[in-house]
């Protein structure tokens, strides 16, 4: 396992960082100065010609050796914090677990939840890890079990991603360490609930969008080059059903999903050419600390998340990024979701997430009406699918199947609206919903009814 160790820029300890005049240090560490010749490779500084007194800052101390790290390219680590290059000849290599495929996999978020069970499955699969998060003492026991289990190094850099010096340092301590990122898996992302105008605290919405989407840019931006330069390399970018609908009581969390979604298949567009595979995971309300964190724990969609497990997104995000789809939503209720954020009107999906931002108690009575839309809406747009597969399979639909269909879209909009009518007076909290979905089966049968009559013309 190793421990990305704090650095200072060039600008805290002199110079700019090259080593290009065989400056070890200057005065950050107390004005001793001295070449690569002048310190043995044994990983200790003595008093030699050439320096002066020892680099040791701590008074009293009278041992004239200094201890001290080094890799096999020279990076001096030294005691306190301090970060120097020395001057030493070869590459910068970075060692393999026993068991590795050669391929390293970094993780934002890989403490818990999805980020933890994609590092799971990068393991299995031999791939050498960096774990990014917040919490180091969980990142290193994480670690320590992928190196006892699967036999692969991994390599841990704590780091902060609403602070937007973060990405430079997780980058730099990369290269310092002589990693080759192959899979960069921007999984890192928080949430804030509560109405936007009156609620919700505009700080912590400030670092959302700058861990769920800044971060994730900046990221990309840094490890997407080299992929380039070697044209090689798989980015998953965590979106979520939310990239394709209005999400009211996390407002900024549905458009930094939003963001991410579209960022994802632009750049995939820019990649096409090349052999980079980007893929965004657009899960649905899934079993995590996400809502609990959120402030969210009380609503619908948080019962609802028991049903969809953070290793089923997972796996299905990785073999997605393996297959380089563009995209995945796990499990049939987010494709419903995705579906519908799609095919139906901004105002009916914006209700429908309000509605599943309410505390589940208030909501338990009107179980049965959202059933009822959900069942009258999915037969509405489920007829103009069918309609138009038959049309693009037959060429042509003839009078009957005409007459047909249009009667039993007929009978279905009836039993729909008299279904929603049911229990559903001037005042039920479901009432603008309603209306909305009325609207929205009036809009498809319409469009249907026009499919059909451009088939027959």
């Amino acid at each position: 396992m190793q421990q990305a160790i704090r650095q200072y820029a060039p600008e805290d300890i002199g110079g700019n960082g090259t080593n290009e005049d065989k400056d070890i240090v200057n005065e950050a560490t107390n004005g001793g100065t001295g070449t690569a010749g002048d310190i043995g490779s044994i990983g200790t500084v003595e008093d030699t010609p050439g320096t002066n007194e020892p680099m040791n800052t701590d008074e009293g101390d009278t041992d004239n050796t200094d201890e001290y790290l080094f890799d096999d390219s020279g990076v001096l680590f030294i005691t306190e914090d301090i970060l120097v290059t020395a001057d030493f000849p070869g590459p910068v290599t970075s060692s393999r677990g026993r068991n590795s495929n050669g391929k390293t996999a970094l993780i934002t978020g890989a403490s818990s939840g999805i980020g933890r069970e994609l590092a799971n499955l990068f393991a299995q699969d031999g791939y050498d890890l960096v774990l990014v998060s917040r919490s180091e003492d969980s990142l290193l026991e994480i670690a320590d079990e992928y190196e006892q289990q699967f036999g692969i190094q991994a390599t841990v850099i704590s780091r902060d991603l609403a602070d937007p010096s973060a990405p430079d340092e997780i980058y730099a301590e990369t290269l310092l360490q002589g990693i080759q990122v192959d899979v960069l898996v921007n999984n890192a992302g928080i949430g804030e609930y509560g109405r936007f105008a009156t609620e919700s605290d505009l700080e912590k919405e400030l670092d959302l969008i700058q861990i769920n989407s800044v971060s994730l840019v900046h990221l990309t931006k840094l490890f997407v080059k080299d992929m380039v330069a070697r044209n090689e390399g798989k980015i998953l970018l965590l979106g979520s059903v939310a990239s394709v609908m209005p999400h009211p009581m996390m407002a900024i969390y549905g458009a930094t999903k939003a963001f991410n979604y579209s960022f994802g298949e632009s750049l995939r567009n820019e990649l096409k050419d090349t052999n980079i595979a980007v893929t965004v995971l657009m899960p649905p309300p899934t079993d995590t600390d996400f809502f609990n964190k959120a402030g969210a724990s009380h609503t619908l969609a948080q019962h609802q998340a028991h049903s969809m497990t953070p290793a089923e997104v997972a796996k299905a995000g990785y073999e997605a990024l393996m297959a380089d789809k563009d995209k995945v939503a796990p499990g049939l209720s987010a494709k419903l979701q995705v579906a519908s954020g799609y095919l139906l009107p901004d105002s009916v999906n914006a209700q429908n997430i309000r509605n599943l931002m309410k505390d589940r108690n208030e909501v338990a009575q009107d179980k049965k009406i959202t059933l009822t839309m959900a069942v009258a809406v999915g037969a509405a747009l489920l007829g103009g699918w069918w309609l138009l597969s038959r049309s693009r399979t037959n060429g042509a639909v003839d009078a009957y199947e005409n007459a047909k269909f249009k009667t039993k879209a007929g009978l279905a909009k009836r039993s729909a609206k008299k279904a929603l009518s049911d229990g559903l007076g001037s005042g039920s909290p479901l009432k603008s919903t309603a209306d909305s979905v009325r609207g929205a089966i009036y809009e498809t049968k319409n469009a249907a009814e026009r499919v059909v009559d451009k088939v027959l013309a």
